[in-house]
């Protein structure tokens, strides 16, 4: 055996043997798209999600698409909160109301 195989062989074997580690991690991601009844969906959502055993809160915003990622959640009991943005006003009437009738 060479020096050079020798060093092929060390570096394989530290690539694989680390390779396993990279996989595994203590946090996980919570992923979903908002959509109404009719299935349509939903964007610019604004997602809330607290953990309720430590209070931490973590926030996100559904794409045009209804889609959000929330990351690196650790593990626990979640609460998720879901708010749409405020309509903006598309049309105004005119209303008699408390005007006497003639």
């Amino acid at each position: 055996m060479t020096i050079r195989s020798l060093i092929w062989k060390a570096m394989l074997i530290a690539l694989f043997s680390t390779s396993s580690l990279w996989g595994q991690s203590s946090t996980g991601n919570l992923l979903g798209r908002v959509t109404d009844t009719t299935g349509a969906v939903l964007p610019n959502a604004r997602i809330s999600v607290l953990n309720t055993e430590t209070n931490v809160h973590y926030d996100s915003v559904s794409n045009s698409s209804g889609d959000y990622l929330v990351p690196y959640l650790t593990p626990g009991t979640y609460q998720l909160k879901v708010m749409l943005p405020v309509s903006r006003l598309i049309r105004e009437l005119a209303s008699p109301f408390g005007r006497q009738a003639q």
